[in-house]
């Protein structure tokens, strides 16, 4: 036990047999090293195919996870947060394999911030996508007028996504996005919406998918 406290504070990573140790945040990590082997079994083909269905759409959202899924970043990253929720939530089974069900993806995951209520979305004929929502910021609860609006066009077919910067507010109750030139009426595209602040965030909504036009 004295060996393994040790290895926990050191800084650098050590190893004892197949054991690795390491810190992370000041926590205490400890993994086993995998043995690569040729093993290929259906289960875990159905894993590895479920892991790069939500990669796929997580990997395009890693610049807003850190804030949207702040509440459960102490012990990992937004990314992983994002990742692992995904995984257990959004995926579905079907006969031929796994699907997404993009009405249960969360690109936001809150505590005890409100999150949207009453929001919607206009598309208009360029394109420009107004989405709008209920300033609730006086109802019960933990909400600020100054909460920051996070929008997510997500591309199901490229498999890209489009994301608003934070730039607008809860209290505003409306904002624009246009999608990328690049995307055309045979793209399948999901529209998310949720609110950050300093120190917390929002669980996110889906609103709906659109066509651009």
């Amino acid at each position: 036990m004295a060996i393994q406290n040790h290895l926990f504070l050191s800084k650098t990573r050590q190893s004892i047999g197949n054991l690795t140790f390491s810190s992370w945040k000041n926590i205490g990590v400890v993994k086993k090293k995998i043995e690569k082997n040729g093993s290929n079994t259906p289960k875990q083909q159905k894993q590895r195919s479920a892991f790069m269905l939500v990669t796929r759409i997580v990997q395009p959202l890693n610049p807003i996870l850190k804030n949207s899924f702040r509440p459960y970043t102490s012990r990992m990253t937004g990314y992983n947060a994002c990742l692992g929720y995904n995984l257990k939530n959004a995926l579905t089974e079907g006969p031929d394999g796994f699907e997404i069900d993009f009405s249960k993806v969360l690109i936001g995951r809150g505590g005890k911030l409100l999150s949207p209520v009453n929001a919607t979305f206009v598309q208009e004929l360029d394109n420009n996508i107004e989405i709008r929502w209920v300033n609730n910021s006086n109802d019960i609860g933990t909400a600020n007028p100054n909460d920051k609006a996070i929008v997510v066009l997500y591309n199901e077919t490229q498999g890209v996504a489009h994301l608003s910067h934070g730039d607008v507010e809860r209290k505003d109750v409306s904002t624009f996005l246009s999608p990328p030139a690049s995307w055309n009426s045979s793209d399948k595209i999901h529209v998310y919406l949720t609110f950050v602040s300093d120190d917390n965030s929002a669980t996110s909504i889906y609103l709906s998918t659109y066509n651009v036009i």
